[in-house]
Parts: structure tokens; C-alpha cells; sequence
């Protein structure tokens, strides 16, 4: 009880402090350093008054319940029983499916099973594989590379290290429709990819341990965001630099790496919540799956409502690292992870257990209603009305949306995208994620350069408009307000960055060293 409220305490202090130094924007940016630095000594250095002790792998604690109840049925024996021979864990009263080996958000589980730890060596369970995860990580790979395309072209604002055509007053109709969608994205695709790691995470912990889990959460998440956030964006912000003609400068930031140093927090939260839990013998969560009523209620009151105070009224745009410009950041994602470790303990994910079985209203219904969310989220963001009534109304629908968007794709990969893909695509996710930014930025100079070559008119940049990461307001040539080359630059910027980040990241993952962390 009082861990949760430690950590309650915790974020309205976080939400105090950066509410008090909202004015400044190096003064509110420094607040990303201040969380790089907390995630990594805990996890690096792991101190005792913070962890406690370590709980042992499953296996173990499994052994020594086995040697105390000599009658227990020996889990590597072959009675055919499936449920007995996957990982249960008797004290959490956990179902089959949470002892899954799947894959991870941003990596899959198989890299880390190529190299078992001494904690796994000796105890191999049968698992059952969910592949329908593995493709969801895969699909909003590809949403996070077109997010972040579209975000060089201009249709999030600022947010990236070189941006062109960004038409701060006048938007052509292209970029208008790109803006409507990126906000329909952002609205649910990081938050879903929260829910996928909340889901693993208890089955990976019970797995390895509590020592050996965070040990490798520092090796295969942690060090890669280090390396990131003070080697790779500095040459990703020089590569802008360059070409915009800016004075070179060397500029580590944590920029998309945020989402792996939160998820680690939320990660360390969990943890010491299940400690509590089962130090007051509190049982293990067994929830219903939300039917519309709850959605409705957690969508309003705990994600919209609480957004647009975040960013609205209190002009928090960027929150300890997390970008939360736009709906679907901070209280979302908090609430879609803790979501997830409560689907695995409720059993609301298994091959055996539809998800359309578990929604309450008829299933096409339950389409047309996120289809309708979605189209009034793109209208009241395309609109010209700013009002206040407007942006509440948006917040409200988009907290909803990404509650009940992501319940809609969880379902269509179930029914329609459960099978294998290629195992390179899954394997590269987290490489792809880490470089990205850096293919599209190169791709984005090369089309500026190429552009500023074949027109009179070139695509110029100003210091007032970005003084490190370079901004252009310049229109671009051609009829339709530049339509036609806006729209081919962001298609051949995307299809390029695709066709060299998934082959490159397979390239690197594989090298010496590298190998070890990717």
C-alpha cells in the first residue's frame, strides 16, 4: 500500500518540478538528464536499499516448494500435462499463458535464449509461443519509422532533429492530412507498445529472478539508450547541422531512447509493488477485461482529462524526457503498462482465450465505434477551431481511443496475423528502433540537398527557428503550394529509410561487442 503511494508522491513531485521549470527550456530539458541518471545507478549499480532482496528464478523457488512437498509433480517429467509443465507459479496463482517465452516490446526474448543464464542452464519449460505479439511489435516498428518521417517533414512540429517544410501558419492539404495522422498514431502506438512489455514482464521476471532480470535490463536495454543518448544523437544533431550550414555542436539528448528509460522505470515500479504485494500475502490480480464502461472511465478520467491539464494548462511539453505535446503520452502509458502486467496475471492473452470473445459489445460495432473515435480525432485536430471546448472534447475521445485502439489491433493480429514472420524482422525491431532517427535524418539531408540543387528557390534554414536542431519554413516549388514534391519527398525519404534501417540494423546487431548488448 504505502509503496504505491511512494510512488503516486513520486509523480506529482516529478509533475511539480517540471510544472516549476516549464519556463525554461533548458532548465525543463535538463530534467532528462536527471532521469538518465536515476535509471542508471539503479540499475547499474542495483543498490540493496533500493532492490531489496533478490527474488530467486521460478525454477528455484519451484525446487525447493518440490523438496518440502516430495509428492509435487516433477515439472520435467512427462506426464502430458501442459499446464504442469510450463512455469506456474503457485503464490502468484498465474495461468498457463504467463509463463510465455515471448517476445519483448522493442527486442524478442530468442536473443536472450541463445545465451541462457546460469539461473535458465539447468530448467528448460516448455512454452507456448504468441506470435501475434511478435507482429504488433513489428507493425508499430514500421508506425514509429513513417511517426518520425513525418516528423522531418514537418507534421509534429519541431520535435526532430532537422525538419523542412514546417508551415507554422499555413499548412498545404498534404501536410494537414500527415498532422491528422500523426496524431492518430501517436494517440495509441507507444502506449500499446507500454502494454506488450507490461504483459512480459512478470513472465520474464519470474523466469530469470529478480537479480538476473534487472541485470540484463541494464545489458540489453539500458547501456544501448547510454550509448544513444550521448554518442549516436550527437552525431544524428551534427549530420543536421551540417546541413543546414549551422556551427557543429556536440548535443547528447535522450530524444527517442525516452521510451526504453521510462520503461525501465515503470519496470522498477512494478517490482517493487509485487514485493509489497506479497509481503502483505495480497493475492494475485484477477481482473475482468474491461468492457465499455471501464474503457469509457479510464479513458476519460485517467487519460484525457489529466493530458490536457498536463499539457494545456500546465505547458508541459516535454516531461522528464517524455515527449507529452500530444495526446496519448504520460498517463496513457502509465496506465496501458500496469494494464499489461494485469492481462498476464488475468489470463486476457492466450491462444486458447479469444480477445473478441472478451469484448462486450458485438465486434463490428466495436470497429465502428474506434473507426468514429479515430475520425473525430483527426477532424478536431485538422480544424481551425482552437477553442477550449475543442481541445478537451479531443483529449476526452483520444483517451478513449487509445484504450480501445489498442484492444482493436491486439484483436486483428489475434484473428488475422498469428502466424510466423520472417524471424529477421523480429530480431532487428530494437536495432531499428535505436538508429532510425540517424537513417532519417541522413535521407532527409541528402533529399534537401538534392532539391536546393534542381530548384532556384532552396529549402533555407534559420537559426530563430532552431538554433540546435535546424528548422525550415521554406515552401517548397511546384503547383499546389508544393504539394507534389512535399508529398514525393516524404514518400522516398520513407521507403529509403525502410530499405536501409531493416538491413543495417541486421548488419549491427551482428558485429563483435555489439552483439552482446542488441
Amino acid at each position: 500500500m504505502w509503496v504505491k503511494v511512494g510512488w503516486v508522491a513520486a509523480l506529482l513531485a516529478a509533475i511539480g518540478i517540471q510544472k516549476a521549470l516549464a519556463g525554461n527550456p533548458i532548465h525543463s530539458a535538463l530534467t532528462s538528464f536527471v532521469l538518465v541518471f536515476i535509471i542508471s545507478y539503479v540499475y547499474l549499480y542495483r543498490p540493496t536499499y533500493v532492490w531489496g532482496e533478490w527474488d530467486p528464478p521460478m525454477h528455484e523457488m519451484k525446487s525447493m516448494s518440490m523438496s518440502d512437498h516430495p509428492e509435487s509433480t516433477d515439472l520435467e517429467g512427462g506426464d502430458g500435462d501442459e499446464e504442469k509443465n510450463n512455469l506456474l507459479s503457485s503464490d502468484e496463482g498465474s495461468h498457463v499463458n504467463s509463463r510465455q517465452d515471448t517476445p519483448e516490446i522493442i527486442r524478442t526474448i530468442d536473443s536472450e535464449a541463445k545465451t541462457p543464464t546460469k539461473a535458465t542452464k539447468s530448467f528448460q519449460p516448455r512454452v507456448e509461443r504468441i506470435h501475434f505479439l511478435t507482429n504488433i511489435k513489428i507493425f508499430l516498428t514500421f508506425i514509429v519509422v513513417a511517426f518520425h518521417v513525418a516528423g522531418a517533414f514537418g507534421a509534429c512540429g519541431k520535435n526532430f532533429p532537422l525538419v523542412i517544410g514546417y508551415y507554422k501558419h499555413h499548412k498545404n492539404t498534404f501536410q494537414t492530412i500527415l498532422s491528422g495522422l500523426a496524431i492518430l498514431s501517436q494517440s495509441y502506438f507507444m502506449s500499446l507498445f507500454f502494454f506488450i512489455s507490461g504483459y512480459l514482464t512478470p513472465s520474464n521476471y519470474e523466469r530469470k529472478g529478480g537479480e538476473q532480470f534487472v541485470k540484463d535490463r541494464a545489458r540489453r536495454l539500458l547501456i544501448p539508450a547510454l550509448a544513444v543518448t550521448f554518442f549516436l544523437v550527437p552525431l544524428i544533431t551534427m549530420v543536421a547541422q551540417w546541413s543546414a550550414s549551422f556551427p557543429l555542436m556536440y548535443f547528447p539528448f535522450p530524444e527517442h531512447t525516452w521510451f526504453i528509460y521510462w520503461l525501465l522505470l515503470f519496470e522498477w515500479a512494478y517490482i517493487t509493488i509485487r514485493k509489497d504485494r506479497l509481503r502483505s500475502n495480497q493475492p494475485s490480480l484477477k481482473l475482468a477485461f474491461p468492457n465499455t464502461a471501464t474503457r469509457c472511465g479510464l479513458g476519460f478520467l485517467l487519460c484525457g482529462i489529466p493530458t490536457y491539464i498536463l499539457t494545456r494548462k500546465a505547458s508541459i511539453l516535454l516531461f522528464w524526457g517524455m515527449p507529452t505535446i500530444l495526446p496519448g503520452s504520460l498517463f496513457c502509458d502509465i496506465l496501458l503498462f500496469f494494464a499489461g502486467t494485469v492481462a498476464n496475471e488475468s489470463g486476457w492473452i492466450s491462444s486458447k482465450v479469444k480477445i473478441a470473445d472478451q469484448i462486450d459489445l458485438p465486434l463490428e460495432k466495436f470497429r465502428r465505434v474506434v473507426l468514429t473515435e479515430g475520425l473525430a480525432i483527426f477532424l478536431l485536430h485538422v480544424s481551425h477551431s482552437k477553442s477550449t471546448a475543442s481541445n478537451i472534447l479531443c483529449y476526452l475521445v483520444a483517451g478513449m481511443y487509445c484504450i480501445d485502439m489498442s484492444i482493436c489491433i491486439l484483436q486483428l493480429f489475434q484473428e488475422y496475423a498469428n502466424k510466423p514472420l520472417p524471424a529477421f524482422l523480429s530480431d532487428a525491431t530494437f536495432t531499428v528502433y535505436l538508429i532510425h532517427t540517424f537513417v532519417i535524418t541522413v535521407c532527409t539531408s541528402i533529399f534537401v540537398k538534392i532539391y536546393n540543387a534542381l530548384y532556384d528557390d532552396p529549402i533555407s534554414f534559420s537559426p530563430e527557428n532552431g538554433k540546435i536542431f535546424p528548422v525550415s519554413q521554406s515552401h517548397l516549388s511546384g503547383p499546389m503550394d508544393g504539394i507534389v514534391h512535399y508529398f514525393l519527398g516524404f514518400l522516398v525519404v520513407f521507403i529509403v529509410s525502410n530499405a536501409i534501417v531493416w538491413p543495417a540494423a541486421c548488419f549491427v546487431r551482428k558485429l563483435p561487442v555489439l552483439n552482446q548488448y542488441l
